[in-house]
């Protein structure tokens, strides 16, 4: 009865679908944390979705969200149920291919399928990459010559430009996303800029990222090692106790930055 009201019932939310899910699959419950935590917020709230719209198409067909068959007939994984609710969503939005994949692992997820490896989803998923291909990222491309030399002649008195300029020739000059980049924490400010919080380039093999900031000689408007000395100078007085954030909003009260 308590399987059957959970299947029956109104949505539980992605944290805890997919913690029954993993019941299901006969995690124990003392280690069900721990694989939760191998998702990141942000993958959270993009599979929140795809099992929300998952949870409800189930409810209308009376099957099973964890395995995609009917209520009557529990634990037997039905693959053409599955295509049809990614094909209702092809129907109804604009979604991109990428989209699809994020709707196929989140499916993967809580009915303990290999999705990607099944050869009639596979072949849907090609055929939705053939009909909304991925745009490229980038549609267009800008010389940052352009940009230095408008950073070289403006000048950056107030905070606002003085912090557009330190995040732009940060970004520029190490070639990092702009999250690792909003992580460095002024604690770690010394020679070079250690970055200890996880970004999305983490992995328990991967290295957290380590910022060298030589000095410009050359340019000392562009220089960016000067530029973050004269920051965290002119912003020292304006930060909120325990703010260790390199990045403070240039408005008052100056809290920590995005």
């Amino acid at each position: 009865p308590e399987e059957t009201s959970l299947v029956k019932g109104p949505y539980l939310g992605s944290g805890q679908a997919i913690r029954e899910a993993f019941r299901r699959k006969g995690i124990p419950s003392e280690a069900v944390d721990t694989m939760i935590r191998s998702l990141s917020e942000n993958a959270l709230s993009q599979y929140s979705s795809t099992l929300r719209q998952w949870w409800e198409f189930c409810q209308l067909r009376k099957f099973s969200p964890f395995d995609g068959n009917v209520w009557s007939v529990p634990n037997i994984l039905t693959i053409p149920n599955i295509i049809l609710f990614l094909h209702s969503i092809f129907e109804l939005t604009k979604n991109s291919y990428i989209s699809f994949n994020t709707h196929r692992a989140a499916l993967s997820l809580i009915t303990g399928a290999e999705l990607g490896e099944n050869v009639n989803i596979k072949r849907f998923m090609k055929g939705i990459f053939r009909t909304r291909p991925t745009r490229p990222k980038y549609e267009f491309t800008w010389n940052p010559k352009d940009v230095l030399n408008f950073l070289r002649d403006s000048p950056d008195t107030d905070l606002k430009s003085l912090s557009y300029k330190l995040a732009t020739l940060l970004v520029l000059t190490t070639g990092h996303r702009i999250q690792t980049v909003f992580l460095i924490r002024c604690s770690n400010v010394k020679v070079s800029i250690f970055s200890f919080l996880t970004t999305k380039t983490s992995g328990p093999t991967v290295a957290q990222p380590c910022l060298t900031l030589p000095f410009f000689e050359e340019c000392p408007r562009l220089c960016i090692a000067a530029c973050l000395q004269w920051y965290l100078e002119q912003t020292k007085s304006l930060r909120q106790p325990g703010c260790d954030n390199l990045f403070i909003t240039h408005s008052k009260p100056h809290g920590p930055g995005p």
